[in-house]
């Protein structure tokens, strides 16, 4: 009998913490108010009028579909299992004729007092009754679309009275995502796709003349190839811009990882000024965090100045700047970047 009523008791705390919207009837103040949601959410409408609801006089509008709550069949409005209280029949009474719903919640209290602390002349029967039309204060009803981010959601409610009709307007919008994230990281360049080779000027034995003469050794100094990089982050099928109802989509945007394009600025520092690379390509966000990435980035190398060739002779010892000459050229790059909550460079004023 516990297993019983413990797996009863669970499957109604499940059912009331899934996220829902809740439209109080109690405040008549047109609101705009942020709401959190799952997939599959609903509507939890609080404190209605119970004997406007038995005659279906209450209307929903979401968005633009309207469906009116069907009469409730199978309630007493009268309350027959209480008439030997009075107090308690005027409590039925009093909730049943009520007219406005900003008091409903009031009446609920009184009958959870009842009861918690029934009167002696009242049965089982009652208390069930009573439960009952506390429930009829409620009503939930599933949303018939799937919620997503970047969404405001219009719900109205309309109660048609004896001389008017009331009715209430809220918006509720749902948590703003964007696919678009600004990283910051580092990023290495190999030598690869346009490999440069670099000179010096060779003196003869006479010390008058120079040979342009290739440079021994050359290799990519590891360090001078990683910069600092901006990048600019694109997730299209990221899981909360898509739905990821397919497989093919949730190939591309899961828990654990989303594939985008990313596109950005570095700093290179193998020269004294420093110059900036212009990188893109695609990448893959692991975490919503980390982002690794691979593509193409123009980049500045030293080559050869146009004048010269290897073996030229010539009777001045350039230097290096003076025998090369910069030129923007392609070249592939991998980049390691994490997404900050704020910007990690902007000065806090506060301290």
């Amino acid at each position: 009998m516990k297993k019983v009523i413990f797996i009863a008791f669970f499957i109604q705390i499940w059912l009331y913490s899934e996220a829902q919207i809740v439209f109080d009837l109690s405040d008549k103040n047109e609101s705009t108010e942020s709401v959190d949601f799952k997939i599959g959410s609903q509507v939890l409408f609080k404190n209605l009028i119970p004997s406007e609801r038995i005659s279906g006089h209450y209307s929903f509008i979401i968005d633009v579909k309207q469906e009116p709550i069907p009469a409730f069949k199978g309630a007493q409005l009268a309350g027959a299992e209480c008439e030997k209280s009075v107090e308690v029949q005027n409590e039925i009474a009093s909730i049943n004729n009520e007219e406005d719903e900003g008091k409903i919640p009031d009446h609920i209290k009184n009958l959870n007092e009842i009861i918690n602390k029934p009167p002696k002349d009242i049965n089982n029967n009652c208390l069930r009754y009573l439960k009952s039309l506390i429930e009829l204060t409620k009503y939930i009803m599933p949303l018939q679309f799937k919620l997503d981010y970047n969404q405001t959601i219009t719900i109205t409610v309309k109660r048609k009275g004896k001389d008017s009709t009331y009715i209430w307007t809220k918006i509720y919008k749902t948590p703003i995502k964007s696919p678009w994230h600004i990283m910051y990281g580092f990023t290495f360049v190999p030598d690869m796709l346009n490999p440069v080779t670099n000179y010096y000027c060779k003196a003869d034995t006479t010390g008058k003349l120079y040979t342009v003469t290739k440079l021994n050794n050359q290799r990519n100094d590891f360090f001078k190839n990683i910069s600092p990089t901006l990048m600019f982050q694109w997730s299209p099928m990221k899981k909360y811009y898509f739905r990821t109802g397919s497989i093919s989509k949730a190939f591309f945007s899961n828990n654990f990882y989303q594939l985008g394009f990313v596109g950005g600025l570095s700093l290179n520092f193998t020269s004294e000024i420093g110059t900036i690379n212009v990188l893109a390509g695609p990448s893959i966000v692991i975490a919503d965090n980390i982002s690794l990435c691979t593509g193409i980035i123009l980049t500045q190398k030293n080559i050869l100045n146009g004048q010269y060739k290897e073996g030229d002779i010539i009777k001045e010892n350039l230097d290096f700047d003076q025998l090369h000459e910069k030129k923007y050229m392609a070249e592939c790059f991998i980049s390691l970047a994490i997404r900050f909550d704020s910007n990690p460079f902007k000065k806090d004023e506060s301290k």
